[in-house]
């Protein structure tokens, strides 16, 4: 998020094409930015503890099972509210897509952040990059990105310089969390696998 909001991907690829985009990369501090996240499982509560000493407000899309403590403002008020959304939603059938044209046609007089930490399919990301390329949006991250969701530009190749960020899934791709993941995984599988009380070979 802070990345697409001071338009750091935007200005890097107008370097790689040979374009000096300073006075292009001029924006707001993040500082004074209301931050929409959409999802309050772990990975949207760790987004906001972290984005919270870098934005000026931040708000929840409400429902029933969020916690009373949490900000929250109603989804369908989000869009004409926020200045970046964080996507951190399961995809289930109610969230598969659900950031499309009617999202981004609610959102477009606020030209937002649209940053997606959860799955890809709750995005229709045809539509957020023809936003994006369009000026709808702000800035676009998308971390989820799996071999499957490849190419991103199916027809062509991509326009730019654009404020985009494109990450291959690395939400867990470092050597700490690795290990972790890696040791859950023994015992798991030893628990299940090994009978109970008998020592392995």
């Amino acid at each position: 998020m802070l990345c697409l909001a001071r338009r750091i991907p935007y200005g890097h690829a107008a370097l790689m094409g040979g374009q000096h985009v300073k006075q292009q990369c001029l924006a707001p501090p993040s500082s004074r930015m209301r931050l929409a996240i959409w999802g309050a499982g772990p990975i949207g509560r760790a987004c906001a503890r972290t984005l919270a000493p870098h934005v000026g407000e931040i708000a929840f899309a409400a429902r029933p099972s969020l916690p009373s403590a949490l900000p929250a403002r109603s989804g369908d008020e989000l869009p004409v509210w926020a200045d970046a959304h964080v996507v951190a939603l399961p995809l289930t059938a109610e969230n598969r897509g659900r950031f499309n044209a009617t999202f981004l046609a609610g959102a477009r007089a606020r030209r937002p952040l649209l940053i997606c930490v959860g799955r890809l399919g709750t995005l229709d990301v045809d539509a957020c990059l023809r936003a994006l390329v369009e000026g709808r949006l702000g800035g676009l991250a998308l971390d989820p990105v799996e071999p499957t969701d490849l190419p991103l530009w199916p027809h062509s190749d991509p326009p730019g310089p654009l404020n985009l960020l494109a990450t291959p899934h690395i939400g867990a791709q470092r050597h700490d969390v690795r290990a972790v993941l890696d040791a859950w995984a023994a015992t798991t599988a030893a628990e299940v696998l090994i009978p109970e009380g008998n020592v392995p070979r």
